[in-house]
């Protein structure tokens, strides 16, 4: 079941905060946690600010398993989203989640895993998809 599913009221309210393109949402629903299903939330309004970025890694990003990593640190840090190599040999990075987490995740992408050497990052912010509730591989 999808996240805008168990949504009863969200308000959506986009702004500019140093750089990062974020959306509040905002639900009365208590089960909602970070775009979560949790039963332990107990307040009648819980909120979060929702952040997307999208990075292309270069550098010796190919061939060590930098896409497995990224899953598991993913799912360690509760973000969203993909990874895929490209044929020009970078890797193309989408996370999404809220902006801690997602923080914490470009920070381990632009080290990689222990036999990644990432050279070069390039990174944009883009709009949030509420949709995007799982980190995937592709490609």
């Amino acid at each position: 079941m999808a996240f805008e599913d168990h949504v009863s009221f969200v308000r959506f309210c986009p702004f500019e905060v140093t750089s990062y393109r974020v959306l509040i949402y905002i639900s009365l629903e208590p089960r909602i946690v970070c775009g979560k299903i949790s039963n332990e939330c107990k307040r009648k309004e819980c909120r979060f600010l929702l952040v997307r970025t999208h990075l292309w890694l270069s550098g010796r990003v190919q061939g060590v398993a930098f896409r497995y990593y990224a899953t598991i640190k993913a799912k360690e840090f509760g973000v969203a989203g993909y990874i895929k190599n490209l044929g020009d040999g970078r890797v193309e990075v989408v996370i999404q989640g809220e902006s801690e987490s997602v923080k914490r995740m470009i920070s381990w992408c632009s080290k990689g895993p222990p036999h990644a050497i990432v050279e070069n990052v390039t990174l944009i912010y883009e709009d949030p998809d509420p949709r995007c509730v799982t980190f995937q591989v592709e490609g």
